[in-house]
């Protein structure tokens, strides 16, 4: 309606008018999109809050609750690694016999351990291995005539006593024990036999891996040394079985 005025003035007055009005409806538009955007983003907190409420305490309680069902899962394993226990297996040793022979021996080994602190015990060690190998005999046919190798019976059998340290880890509980004793080794061939007994000292290492509450399995290795100290022979030993607690 300015415009219909014909003075210049006046149609500058209008087109001033224009453009403030023009600018005025802008700057609302402006303001309803700024209040848009933030009640969007209001509405974008109260739902992360309100899932962080919800979701994020239960999860954790769900991780908290499945970290100390195993915690007390893997103690009441060790708890049951160190019980006393008995143990019956296969062994096997490597000896090297009075007679400056080698013999691969197989056989059994037997043991106890009684528990008298977390991390040691008592232990009763009892083994027996056999085998054959060439023997010389000291007369070979007439009286007087050097010796000569002849086939025979070779065992050993092992009774013995000692500490035995280890630590309880969850399903496996590892070990290292030193024990003294005695070594019986029988030698016959051709009808003669001969035996002797002699000190033993064997130092091993192991572990029990465990199946169930009752029951391990256990693999073990270690050197036997037995002799005087003018003659000692060292034999390796290992030993596989089954472990009972009580």
């Amino acid at each position: 309606m300015l415009q219909k005025f014909s003075h210049p003035g006046l149609q500058r007055c209008g087109e001033v008018l224009k453009s403030i009005r023009d600018m005025t409806s802008n700057a609302e538009l402006r303001e309803e999109l700024n209040s848009e955007r933030r009640r969007f983003q209001n509405r974008a907190f109260q739902s992360c809050r309100l899932q962080s409420q919800t979701v994020g305490p239960a999860s954790i309680r769900a991780a908290v609750a499945a970290m100390a069902l195993l915690m007390l899962a893997g103690a009441a394993d060790a708890q049951n690694l160190n019980r006393d226990n008995i143990f019956a297996g296969y062994s096997f040793t490597g000896a090297n016999l009075f007679t400056g022979q080698h013999a691969s021996l197989n056989g059994w080994n037997v043991s106890g351990e009684k528990k008298f602190l977390p991390f040691f015990g008592v232990v009763a060690d009892f083994s027996g291995h056999y085998g054959s190998v060439p023997l010389s005999l000291n007369a070979c046919g007439a009286s007087g005539q050097p010796a000569c190798p002849t086939g025979g019976s070779v065992s050993e059998h092992y009774f013995q006593a000692g500490i035995r340290g280890s630590y309880a880890m969850r399903r496996v509980r590892p070990f290292a024990e030193v024990l003294f004793g005695a070594v019986h080794v029988a030698e016959n061939a051709a009808g003669i036999s001969s035996s002797k007994t002699f000190f033993a000292e064997t130092l091993a290492v192991g572990m029990d891996y465990s199946l169930t509450r009752l029951l391990a399995w256990r693999v073990d290795a270690g050197v036997a040394q037995s002799g005087s100290f003018g003659s000692r022979q060292n034999s390796l030993r290992a030993s596989t079985g089954a472990v009972f607690r009580f």
